[in-house]
This record gives structure tokens, C-alpha cells and sequence, in this order.
């Protein structure tokens, strides 16, 4: 997946302290207390760990190897680094024809549009040619010159979200203007992670987390614990934490644009990229969201990181350009 339009800070993004809860607990007899078994693996250009709690050890590592194989499924068909993937296909046949694609990519495309529209358009998949202007594609993450005024122009045109041709009964998708592109990273690891979620769930895992380079879906809670505790780093200075918040069947994201840039000369610019102008989004410094799904958390935090008009009914922290934290009322 796209290790960089992800946003690298969310490997740093959230810490669980699942370890200090267990601790808590020595009064439980090695008879009841329920069994922790704990697996990280890489896939997605980033490094995903589970920790489940249940009766038979056994049946937790076979859960987890079929949430970790969904995930390496779901990487082949949607990274935009492979070009194997459903995605890489939609993109090389942009303003020519529709190609068939795995209906996990139709699902998420149509959930796109719905985010888009719920945003204001400021998330958008369709953002992948400013992308490759910026030089995030480029493995230097250093460009020789700024795009100018009339290359971004060109690409705001290019990355409308109307040029994304979805076809449910035939399940195939699309771009109608040659030079279009789509990148699913600001929403396909949430909704690998609500995939995963829903595997360990139907194989009767019910106390988890799954944490995805900071992308976290909490179901369940700990033993004798009411959730799962997960602290926000202060983004200035990942060292220091500006909250913790204690979360059960709900997804923590977290999306910020200081960690993953291009450089020029001696100024950096961040990786996630305004639709409407071009530029980098330097609204906020970080924005952390809570959301029913992990898919929900994730492109909700991208999108409003990006124009800063968080919902009122919205649960989440941000950090202003000028260091001010906000926190909602629910959280």
C-alpha cells in the first residue's frame, strides 16, 4: 500500500498499552485468565500487529493467520506500488476502458465517493496525479523545482472525482480522462483493518486490537479492563503524549502532515495534498479521529485534517498550526 501517502507518523501514531492492562491483573489464576497471543507482520509497506485475547491459543493464531492473509490479499489488488493491483490497472487504463476488479475494490471506491461528498471534497482518491507532480512517487522524496501555477492547474483538472466510473453489476471500474489516477492509501488500510476485524470476529475472537501503523480498531476489551487504552503522541514532539483515550469496538486514525514529505532546498512539504488548490494542508498539525469502523477513522481524519472543519458530533483531537489542542465533548 502507499507507505507515504499513508502518512509514516502513523507507525508512532497511537501507542496501546494492552501490556500495562494485563499487568493490572495478578490477582487472575493462571487457570482463568484468558490466553494473550500477540503477532506483527509486515504487508502494505508498513507493519500490522494484532493482539487477541481468548480461551484456546490455538484457534487465535489460525484466526490471525486468516486476518493476515486478507490483508496480503486486499495489498495485491489495491496498492497503487504494485503493478499487478486492480488499482494499477484502473489507472493504466484511464480514458480508455474499464477493467474488471475484486468487488473489495468496488466496495471501497463506492464508499470513496460517499467520503468525498461528506468532506466537501478534500478527501479524494483521485488525488494520485498531484501525487506523482509533488514527487511522492519518487524514491528520493526530494524534488529539483516547485510545481508551478499552471502544472497544478493542469492537475486539479485531472483528479475530479467525476472522472471515476463505477459498474456494480459487472463489477469493473474506471477512469474516463486519460491522465487520471486513483490511490486508495488514505482509506484501504481502515477498511483492511474492519476486514481483518470482521475475520476474527466470525472465528468467535472477541477481545482485540488490531493496529495498522496506527490505523486501530479496539473490539472487546482486555481482561478485566473496560477498553483498550491508546495514547496520542503530541506531534511536535512524538516523545510527549497529548492525550489517552480508552476505546471498545470502535477505530482510532490519526493523520498529520509532518512525518512523510518531498523536500526542496530547505523546506519540506507535507504529503497530504489539498484537491482544491494543489498544495499541501497546513490547517492543522494533526487530527485524530474515533469512528464505528476503521475505514470511517481513516479517511475522516484525512479529509478533515485537510480543510479543518471538523463536525461538531465528530469525537476527536486536533492540533492546530499554531500548537492549540481541541478535543470533542464525547470524547
Amino acid at each position: 500500500m502507499d507507505n507515504s501517502r499513508r502518512n509514516f507518523l502513523k507507525q508512532t501514531a497511537c501507542f496501546v498499552f494492552s501490556g500495562t492492562i494485563l499487568n493490572n491483573i495478578p490477582y487472575l489464576s493462571a487457570q482463568t485468565r484468558p490466553a494473550l497471543v500477540e503477532r506483527a507482520f509486515y504487508t502494505m509497506g508498513t507493519i500490522v500487529k494484532i493482539s487477541a485475547y481468548g480461551d484456546s491459543v490455538r484457534n487465535i493464531h489460525q484466526a490471525i493467520t486468516k486476518a493476515q492473509e486478507e490483508f496480503q490479499r486486499l495489498d495485491s489488488v489495491m496498492s497503487v506500488y504494485r503493478s499487478d493491483s486492480h488499482v494499477s490497472f484502473i489507472n493504466k487504463a484511464a480514458g480508455r476502458n474499464e477493467v474488471p476488479v475484486d468487488r473489495s475494490v468496488i466496495d471501497i471506491l463506492r464508499s470513496a465517493k460517499i467520503f468525498y461528498e461528506k468532506t466537501g471534497g478534500s478527501f479524494n482518491i483521485c488525488i494520485e496525479p498531484m501525487m506523482r507532480l509533488w514527487g511522492f512517487r519518487n524514491e528520493s522524496k526530494t524534488i529539483s523545482r516547485m510545481p508551478s501555477d499552471r502544472e497544478l492547474y493542469r492537475a486539479i483538472e485531472t483528479i475530479s472525482i467525476n472522472h471515476l466510473v463505477i459498474n456494480d453489476r459487472g463489477n469493473t471500474a474506471g477512469l474516463s480522462n486519460e491522465g487520471s489516477a486513483i490511490d486508495l492509501g488514505g482509506i484501504a488500510v481502515g477498511y483492511s483493518v474492519d476486514r481483518a476485524a470482521k475475520i476474527l470476529q466470525s472465528e468467535g475472537i472477541e477481545n482485540f486490537l488490531i493496529n495498522h501503523s496506527g490505523d486501530i480498531y479496539a473490539s472487546g476489551t482486555p481482561p478485566e479492563s473496560s477498553g483498550w487504552v491508546i495514547s496520542i503522541p503530541d506531534p511536535q514532539k512524538p516523545s510527549d503524549l497529548i492525550k489517552t483515550v480508552s476505546i471498545r469496538d470502535r477505530a482510532v486514525s490519526t493523520s498529520g502532515n509532518y512525518e512523510s514529505f518531498v523536500a526542496h532546498l530547505d523546506k519540506k512539504f507535507g504529503h497530504i495534498l489539498d484537491p482544491q488548490t494543489g498544495y499541501p494542508c497546513d490547517r492543522l498539525l494533526s487530527l485524530t479521529t474515533v469512528c464505528s469502523t476503521a475505514m470511517e477513522a481513516d479517511a475522516y481524519s484525512t479529509g478533515y485534517f485537510c480543510n479543518g472543519n471538523v463536525p461538531a458530533e465528530m469525537t476527536y483531537i486536533a492540533v492546530t498550526s499554531d500548537a492549540k489542542v481541541f478535543v470533542s465533548n464525547n470524547i
